[in-house]
């Protein structure tokens, strides 16, 4: 009984970390929820205004002008519906609460669509290098969404804190020997040598207060291990940190 006990708060336990670092994540992703919205509301704004002022100036109607402005607008609202689509599936963890067969350039593409004007508006440039002919992962995509936005935010944060130029964030996917792995980089300062063996330790931080919860790279090694993969962590040729995300693949293409 004492050990069935001790299992079921162990498990609460690691329920409510698993909680509070999407809670950080959905923080993050709210203040770039502007930024990806902004884009396609100022084309809307353009095409919508640019008809007003020509019907107020009296020019003549041209219809072929007109269904162009209207594939335009419905090009952005279709847009701007897959962003905020995106951010209610991450919040919604009981959308896939069993794994299934999920294609990792899914789970970065969905992260981008949240996050990627954010990263952008940081003065930061994003090279994908994403395999078209990668294997599915038997993962959940909403956690393995959560793993990409931890590696690609902590990325960010490293970039910020230094003076680089230009800032370079790089991700990358592949696939070899059976496995699937999911590379995330950057060219800030890469991870002194004494801190190699805590990253991963839950609370364990570097940013200031306020900044971070310590729980990223903890919850994520965690749910990586669920699928039986691993994380790994080194720094790289630009000066950087590269993190290595590689889970067997398995099943067909969704």
């Amino acid at each position: 009984m004492l050990r069935q006990r001790r299992g079921r708060e162990a498990r609460i336990r690691d329920l409510n970390l698993y909680h509070e670092d999407r809670l950080a994540a959905l923080g993050t992703m709210a203040a770039g929820i502007a930024h990806e919205l902004n884009q396609p509301l100022n084309t809307i704004r353009v095409v919508t205004d640019g008809f007003l002022f020509g019907r107020a100036e009296g020019w003549p109607l041209d219809p072929e002008e007109l269904f162009e402005g209207l594939e335009m607008i419905s090009r952005q609202v279709a847009r701007m519906d897959k962003v905020i689509r995106n951010v209610r599936n991450f919040a919604r963890e009981e959308r896939d609460p069993g794994e299934g067969h999920v294609v990792a350039n899914e789970a970065i593409e969905n992260v981008f669509s949240m996050i990627g004007r954010q990263i952008e508006a940081h003065g930061i440039r994003v090279e994908k290098d994403l395999d078209p002919e990668l294997p599915p992962l038997r993962a959940s995509l909403n956690e393995l969404e959560q793993v990409v936005m931890n590696l690609i935010v902590n990325a960010r944060q490293a970039l910020d804190d230094c003076s680089r130029d230009p800032k370079t964030l790089r991700v990358r996917t592949g696939s070899r020997d059976g496995a699937v792995f999911i590379e995330v980089s950057d060219n800030a300062v890469g991870i002194p040598d004494h801190l190699q063996g805590t990253i991963f330790d839950p609370f364990f931080t570097t940013k200031a207060v306020g900044k971070g919860t310590g729980l990223g790279l903890s919850i994520s090694q965690s749910i990586v291990s669920k699928f039986g993969g691993r994380i790994e962590a080194c720094n790289n040729e630009s000066g950087g940190a590269t993190f290595v995300v590689t889970a067997p693949a398995g099943g067909d293409r969704p």
